[in-house]
């Protein structure tokens, strides 16, 4: 409950800052979507976002953050400690950055994937955070002996330092279960029929389950997943959730699997509409829309009994990090109106793309043949970061990083005017966009491609590829 002393938005004295960072001293706000966001609000069907992020620190990890540092100082596991570490390359981290000071704790390192984005890496230097690069995935294997989460548990046993675990800590979803959960109980008096959770570490959902499951088990738990070879922020494809330590298969009523086109399509359409969610709202939103659109007869049932349904996605972080991803993923330029169904339909973002007629594009079949073959004069140019080229290329690309071929493309052009250009990314999405802008900024007059699914479709493909990781092209 919030504290009562606490009125107005005033936090004074020498514990102020803390009381107003303090997540049990605050309602997040819990807002419903008009009709220009909500597809079904004819049909009676009342979707509210639950902005979970709308707090001092702007992430929804500041809640099992808080909880699970609080509850190690509530069992004594925090005496003589003087250094926190934890594997983290974002909000997790922030967070307990601030907060482990004023549990009487000045020092936090983190433990970073080399993967994570420059930045993520410049609020980790903004804030004075202490990290070390490892040389992994940003969603790190908790089986791995050798995993940041696993060298972070070993620092449990030495003098001085504790390490919280986010990744098997039950405190890191009871502080969903006391705030997240309670909250959004309490906002709408237990009126709730469904509830969309997307899943990282999956505390969230576990917490947020626990809760209104121990109170009324016909709550519809609605678990969102990434498509794989797709990226959002914060959230795990099903592959990636196998290595997630907490039993969440066990506290969710459905799967829904979202990809990154519609989760930053719907965030932007929020964004638009004075909510400023970032793309992991616009995952948990579109895993939502797309229950609703699946399972309508189910909710038809809920209607006819109530006259009405209450759905409720929960929002985990601003869009302010992810700025620079947005016009990775999507021609935010060109968006002018965004139709919620046609996004879960994949209509316009498709559109998006191919709204050239005239675009180039070679499937990963054709670009192999013509690699085989060697009859025609292609240059294979990878525009992905050098991290990612590193670790798996196709054999004779050469790499050059989008940011750069944006800047200086006329150079580029001009000295590969004799071939064939063959433009690679993750998923096609950035290639696309670019190719398209130079047929439109050239008039269709110069020979540019993009491979179509990226090196994404090709690795699924197990085609030639070379690289630290990989070494497929024997």
């Amino acid at each position: 409950m919030i504290n009562k002393a606490i009125h107005k938005n005033v936090y004074r004295g020498e514990k102020g800052i803390f009381d107003f960072i303090n997540p049990e001293n605050h309602y997040t706000p819990l807002v419903e979507l008009p009709e220009s966001l909500n597809p079904f609000k004819k049909e009676k069907i009342n979707i509210f976002v639950k902005l979970s992020w709308f707090n001092a620190l702007l992430n929804i990890k500041l809640i099992p953050s808080y909880w699970m540092i609080k509850t190690a100082r509530e069992k004594d596991y925090l005496n003589e400690v003087k250094k926190l570490i934890e594997a983290s390359s974002g909000n997790t981290a922030y967070s307990l950055k601030i907060l482990s000071k004023y549990f009487g704790i000045q020092n936090f390192i983190a433990l970073v994937s080399y993967r994570v984005a420059e930045g993520k890496r410049k609020i980790l230097d903004l804030l004075g955070i202490k990290y070390k690069i490892r040389k992994e995935d940003i969603c790190p294997d908790p089986a791995d002996p050798k995993s940041s989460i696993n060298i972070a548990k070993s620092f449990r046993n030495k003098k001085g330092w504790y390490n919280l675990g986010q990744y098997d800590n039950p405190a890191n979803w009871e502080g969903h279960y006391h705030i997240t959960a309670k909250q959004t109980y309490e906002q709408l008096d237990g009126d709730i029929d469904i509830i969309s959770v997307g899943l990282g570490t999956t505390g969230t959902l576990i917490g947020i389950s626990k809760f209104f499951k121990d109170i009324d088990k016909k709550v519809i738990i609605v678990g969102v997943i990434r498509e794989k070879n797709n990226l959002v922020p914060g959230v795990r494809t099903l592959n990636l959730l196998k290595e997630v330590q907490f039993k969440w298969q066990e506290y969710l009523d459905y799967k829904i699997f979202v990809g990154s086109e519609e989760s930053y399509l719907l965030s932007l359409k929020l964004i638009r509409e004075g909510l400023f969610v970032g793309p992991s709202s616009g995952f948990a939103f579109a895993g939502l829309l797309k229950f609703i659109k699946e399972n309508f007869s189910i909710l038809e049932e809920i209607r006819n009994h109530k006259g009405y349904v209450n759905c409720v996605f929960i929002s985990p972080d601003t869009f302010l990090p992810y700025v620079d991803d947005y016009f990775k993923v999507i021609n935010v330029k060109d968006i002018k109106e965004i139709n919620l169904l046609d996004i879960l339909n994949l209509k316009l973002s498709k559109n998006i793309i191919d709204n050239n007629e005239d675009k180039l594009s070679l499937t990963c079949d054709e670009l192999l043949k013509i690699l085989t073959n060697k009859k025609e004069n292609y240059v294979l140019i990878d525009i992905r970061n050098k991290y990612r080229f590193e670790d798996a290329h196709i054999p004779g690309s050469l790499n050059i990083e989008y940011s750069q071929f944006l800047k200086k493309y006329t150079n580029f052009l001009e000295k590969f005017k004799n071939e064939k250009i063959i433009l690679i990314c993750d998923y096609d999405v950035k290639s696309a966009m670019l190719v398209n802008f130079l047929n439109k900024r050239f008039n269709n007059s110069i020979q540019i491609f993009y491979l179509e699914g990226g090196i994404s479709e090709w690795s699924i493909k197990n085609y030639p590829r070379q690289g630290m990781i990989c070494e497929y092209n024997k």
